[in-house]
């Protein structure tokens, strides 16, 4: 865990850790040289698993990630913010699955969103399970929730693979990103942690750097996944912000019909790579993003034969398609309301 004046939420944050059904670890927690109560509320804790790093001077969340990587000697790490709150078994389940599945290198979850005072906000938030459909979302959007990761250290120790301190927002998706030529992903399907959603949080306080990074994270994957790909960084950037959320599309339509051309030749290489057929997951995801460009306007699945190129990839009627998308735009008015909050 790293700390920068938390300490509205460090103490809960703290806690759900300590009480933890697994309770053989080093607990490790990196105070970012805070100037409120937070280093007085960690010491607070009378408990010899938890080992505190002061650093002197502001590093920032990925040079004080590395730092408490490079001193943490177990076979697997777990990654936990400090205004989060991990469900009381999560560490046990995420062990207990690592250890099962030798083949996963990197272990997130389910989530539920709560507010700044602890409520829940709607129901558990999914994300893909499988590596396939991992490495799929990989490519434009985030697929874990970083607070709510367990990685083995091999990670860090075979390739030397650390997060990137260029980036003040976004390391979790670069490193994940780099690591996926080498690793296998997974996420449980259970709601292991509770994202807390406040004003203070980086991704509200952020979000302009986090469109930034994540698009210059999305530009790397491309090059690498896709060479040869005629797309350019605008193109790139400009699916990255849509898909994450970030903006809905305002251009004209044969800019739309562009980048959905563009991404359906991505799809349709990365299942060649793979020499594979989509999964489910893989072909809604992907009707879901192309719904996002279009961003309502219907009549563009009537030209170059739109329609009937997606009734091939997911085989929903026309009106099952309008109630899709109605669903993704509450969906996307529900985030939005959150961050505004």
């Amino acid at each position: 865990m790293s700390a920068y004046n938390a300490e509205d939420y460090i103490l809960q944050s703290i806690e759900s850790i300590l009480n933890q059904t697994f309770s053989n670890f080093r607990f490790v927690i990196v105070n970012d040289c805070s100037s409120d109560k937070t280093l007085d509320i960690i010491k607070s804790f009378d408990d010899s698993r938890i080992f505190i790093i002061d650093n002197k001077k502001r590093l920032g969340l990925a040079s004080s990630l590395n730092k408490a990587f490079a001193i943490c000697k177990s076979r697997f790490i777990a990654r936990m913010d400090a205004d989060d709150i991990s469900r009381y078994d999560r560490l046990e389940k995420q062990i207990n699955f690592l250890r099962k599945n030798k083949d996963i290198s990197i272990v997130g979850s389910y989530y539920h969103r709560i507010n700044s005072k602890g409520s829940r906000l709607g129901f558990s938030v999914k994300k893909p399970s499988h590596n396939r459909d991992i490495l799929w979302s990989l490519i434009f959007v985030n697929p874990f929730v970083h607070s709510s990761i367990m990685l083995r250290s091999s990670i860090f120790s075979s390739l030397c693979m650390y997060y990137d301190e260029s980036f003040d927002t976004s390391q979790d998706y670069d490193l994940w990103s780099r690591s996926g030529e080498f690793f296998r992903f997974a996420n449980i399907n259970e709601p292991l942690l509770s994202l807390r959603i406040h004003k203070n949080a980086i991704s509200v306080q952020k979000r302009g750097r986090q469109q930034i990074n994540s698009s210059r994270v999305a530009i790397s994957n491309i090059s690498r996944f896709f060479k040869g790909l005629n797309i350019d960084n605008e193109e790139i950037q400009c699916m990255s912000a849509i898909f994450n959320s970030f903006d809905m599309i305002n251009s004209p339509n044969y800019k739309k019909l562009d980048l959905i051309e563009k991404y359906l030749s991505m799809f349709h290489s990365f299942c060649f790579r793979n020499n594979k057929r989509p999964t489910s997951y893989q072909k809604k995801i992907t009707c879901r993003n192309i719904f996002l460009i279009i961003n309502g306007d219907f009549k563009i699945l009537l030209k170059r034969g739109l329609f009937f190129r997606l009734l091939r990839i997911y085989p929903f009627g026309l009106f099952d398609y309008i109630i899709f998308f109605l669903k993704e735009l509450l969906k996307y008015a529900f985030r939005r309301n959150f961050i505004n909050r």
